[in-house]
């Protein structure tokens, strides 16, 4: 029989955004949470809000059944368990511990392994949805681990979070899932900088832009939680430019590892590496569209002369292009590194990666079916045009570049008359990836 999360005790460690949300939305649940933070006005804060308070990991272990570890990367998880926090040494057999934070695919399955030594379960299970979501209880976990571990610890994560995605048995492959919407969400933020950037510069409203994609094919998840933050001037760090310094870091990273080619988050990276080397880095992420203010020099116009449509059309097309490629570039990786290509696009569809085309064209790779409805050389052609608009423009455009090379390279190896998601067939190509064929 399955332990009731109303019995369970919980622990989180680490009372930032996405921490503090799951430990006060248990609370609201009426469970019995400890929390763990360096900072102690926030342990004062937690402790008004009614948890327990705990001034290490090490004293909050020999209160829970289930710690959930939620830091910033793999350097902090570590010190956490088997550190100065020594989390590990002080939990009772037969706990669980979730790591949350966004790290390397395969640290996950060597700290199982050496928490499964001390009779500890462990699941791989880093989260998705911002911090209001996680306030809410309606926050995604990916999550991956032994069939003891979700017995021990399922119905507490299900209690605290809007999805759980089970995964698999084997620890790595919820951190490889998040990988992947990390890749899209990381490319899509910077594609809304750079897009939203050349339409201020070519005259567009920004605001009747945003209304306009928000409406059309070039819509995105981060287009439209993150262009508010650009039309309101408002950079206060949700989530930060240097957050995807270092998510696609790891996300390149892994990629090398597997001889494998991310031409699309390549670019997004040095996007967010020259924003942060500006002095930007601690700010929110879409601050990445001062890179182009800096460069360009951005004045706008309001939207009343001759050639606005064009232009607005133009800009959904830009988007619309760099989404296609960089759904093909995300789920050929998740297919390299291991993940269920179905799987996969179920938990972006309900994550911050997500978007029009991505939600649109990935059921033509799942089902092998690349009947055109919108072709390969429509995009060689389209994206050529926003290029040529913005040499013009003397503005530069480092994303609709890479994307345009894809499509280029895509048709020069026969797939020009197929569906645009035939780009995926670039990567399969190249990495000798066996793609999913039609019934």
């Amino acid at each position: 029989m399955n332990p009731s999360a109303s019995t369970q005790t919980l622990g989180v460690v680490g009372l930032g955004s996405m921490g503090w949300g799951a430990a006060v939305s248990a609370l609201r649940r009426g469970i019995t949470t400890w929390g763990s933070d360096t900072r102690s006005d926030v342990l004062e804060r937690f402790a008004a809000a009614g948890g327990h308070v705990a001034s290490t990991p090490a004293e909050l272990a020999a209160h829970c059944d289930v710690v959930i570890i939620l830091v910033v990367n793999a350097a902090q998880t570590e010190d956490v368990l088997f550190g100065n926090g020594a989390l590990a040494q002080h939990l009772k057999s037969g706990s669980v511990v979730v790591a949350s934070a966004t790290v390397d695919p395969s640290l996950p399955p060597q700290w199982a392994a050496q928490l499964a030594e001390r009779g500890i379960g462990f699941i791989d299970g880093p989260v998705s949805g911002g911090a209001r979501k996680a306030a809410d209880g309606q926050m995604t976990i990916m999550a991956s681990g032994s069939a003891d571990a979700f017995a021990a610890a399922g119905e507490l994560l299900d209690a605290i979070a809007g999805k759980v995605y089970r995964l698999g048995d084997q620890p790595g492959i919820g951190s490889t899932v998040k990988m992947i919407n990390q890749h899209l969400a990381g490319v899509h933020i910077a594609a809304a900088c750079e897009a939203m950037a050349l339409g201020m510069r070519a005259g567009a409203d920004p605001r009747q832009l945003y209304d306009v994609i928000c409406n059309s094919a070039g819509m995105s998840w981060m287009f439209q939680n993150r262009v508010p933050h650009i039309l309101d001037g408002d950079y206060t760090p949700l989530s930060s430019v240097n957050i995807f310094v270092k998510d696609l870091g790891l996300v390149l990273d892994a990629a090398r590892r597997l001889a494998f080619p991310l031409p699309l988050a390549a670019a997004a990276h040095q996007l967010y590496l020259a924003t942060a080397a500006a002095g930007h880095g601690g700010e929110d992420d879409a601050a990445v569209i001062k890179f182009y203010a800096a460069i360009a020099g951005l004045v706008y116009r309001l939207g009343d002369q001759p050639g606005i449509g064009s232009t607005v059309k133009m800009i959904n097309q830009h988007l619309a292009g760099v989404h296609i490629a960089a759904a093909c570039e995300a789920m050929a990786l998740g297919m390299r590194a291991g993940a269920d290509p179905r799987q996969l696009y179920d938990v972006i569809c309900n994550s911050a990666g997500m978007s029009w085309m991505f939600q649109n064209r990935v059921p033509h790779i799942l089902d092998g079916d690349y009947t055109p409805l919108s072709s390969v050389n429509i995009f060689v052609k389209d994206l050529g045009l926003v290029l040529d608009a913005a040499r013009r423009l003397a503005f530069p455009l480092p994303l609709a570049a890479a994307a345009h090379q894809l499509y280029l390279a895509t048709a020069a190896a026969g797939h020009g008359g197929e569906d645009d998601a035939a780009v995926i067939k670039f990567y399969a190509a190249i990495a000798g990836l066996e793609l999913p064929a039609a019934p």
